[in-house]
C-alpha cells in the first residue's frame, strides 16, 4: 500500500546515501504520503508521489492547496457575494 511505498522510498534513500541515515524533509514526505492516500482512497488511483516527483495528481493538489491569498479572497467573494463581484 501507500505506507509501504513511503517506507520503500526512505529505505532507498538510505541505501543510496552510503551511510545508515538521511536527512528527510518531513513536510515533503508527509505531504506526498497524504496525496497518495487521498488518490488511493477517494479516487481509486495508484500514484507514487515519492518516486514520481512530478506526477500530475500531486502537482494539481499542491497548486490548489498553496493558492495565493488573493485567489482565496476572490473565490470567497464569488461564493458569498456573486452580485457584488460581477
Amino acid at each position: 500500500g501507500v505506507s509501504e511505498q513511503m517506507i520503500g522510498f526512505v529505505k532507498k534513500q538510505i541505501k543510496e546515501s552510503g551511510v545508515d541515515y538521511v536527512d528527510v524533509d518531513t513536510k515533503d514526505l508527509t505531504t506526498r504520503f497524504a496525496n497518495d492516500v487521498i488518490a488511493s482512497c477517494a479516487f481509486g488511483l495508484k500514484v507514487n508521489s515519492h518516486d514520481d516527483r512530478n506526477n500530475q495528481f500531486y502537482n494539481v493538489g499542491y497548486e490548489t492547496a498553496t493558492s495565493g491569498f488573493k485567489r482565496i479572497l476572490i473565490f470567497f467573494g464569488y461564493t458569498c457575494f456573486p452580485a457584488i463581484m460581477k
